[in-house]
């Protein structure tokens, strides 16, 4: 795995969906993306690259950055424009995607120190006034200020994405992104997230009014709605060890009651390949 050093925040400039995207990168002869994700106005996030491999986001250094980007960042009638378009839902699926990457980075390498930029972040300060002013802008892309934005997320604080459990009764309102560790292979009417740091959250929906594919895991969510802490009990457990194919000799084994960090969604949107 790479060291990672900065995550770059860009915009496409223009309103074009990822297919064409991707065919213009293809005609101008790039073997990889330009970004690692792309999201659209809905919301929905397109992962384009796996982290590990290195996109065409910043001449000079990509080899140790991450680049996400959301579609739009111009005037619809004019692109040569800049203008903030990020829709509410691209601004928070943005966040859950910086979150995303920070999770998996902090697997790999110290995530302390990583900085969270926008592509004209890295224009020379010509005044050395140690900011970049708009005039010393090579580009306006993201055509707003990330490294003020996003300031207060950093390696040393991030803590799976905000959700801190306290004692049994307690909730939470909450939308984070996270990884799919294992899902009910009977309905797909459950999944457990990964937490990191060897903890998992299990995820029920509300109502049951919907179910996850039964082929979803490892796959990359966004979940909102309501995290608390409960104790899930013998019988659940035991369920739930059956739903995942468990051997009836592993299910005998589960004798004892179990402190769970436990989330009731509302929506879950799955980050697509």
């Amino acid at each position: 795995m790479r060291n990672i050093k900065r995550i770059f925040i860009h915009c496409t400039a223009g309103y074009g969906g990822v297919e064409a995207i991707q065919r213009y990168w293809k005609s101008i002869g790039w073997k990889n993306p330009g970004y690692h994700r792309v999201i659209e106005e809905s919301g929905d996030i397109h992962a384009l690259l796996p982290y590990t491999k290195v996109s065409n986001g910043v001449r000079g250094y990509n080899s140790t950055s991450i680049h996400i980007s959301y579609i739009g960042g111009v005037e619809r009638d004019n692109y040569k424009k800049a203008k903030d378009s990020r829709t509410d839902a691209q601004k928070e699926s943005l966040i859950c995607e910086i979150h995303n990457a920070l999770n998996f980075l902090k697997e790999h390498q110290d995530i302390s120190d990583i900085q969270i930029l926008g592509h004209r972040d890295i224009s020379p300060d010509k005044n050395l006034n140690g900011k970049v002013d708009s005039w010393e802008r090579i580009k306006e892309c993201p055509s707003f200020d990330a490294k003020i934005e996003y300031k207060n997320i950093r390696g040393k604080e991030h803590t799976n994405q905000g959700i801190y459990y306290t004692k049994e009764g307690d909730t939470l309102n909450v939308k984070f992104a996270s990884k799919i560790n294992t899902v009910c292979k009977s309905k797909g009417c459950w999944m457990n997230l990964d937490l990191g740091n060897e903890q998992e959250s299990l995820v029920k929906f509300k109502d049951y009014g919907f179910f996850m594919p039964l082929n979803s895991d490892g796959r990359e969510v966004i979940v909102n709605g309501k995290a608390f802490v409960n104790t899930t009990s013998i019988e659940e457990l035991r369920h739930f060890a059956k739903d995942a194919g468990k051997s009836e000799e592993e299910i005998a084994k589960i004798t004892e009651p179990k402190y769970t960090l436990s989330f009731e969604a509302d929506g879950v949107l799955m980050v697509k390949n």
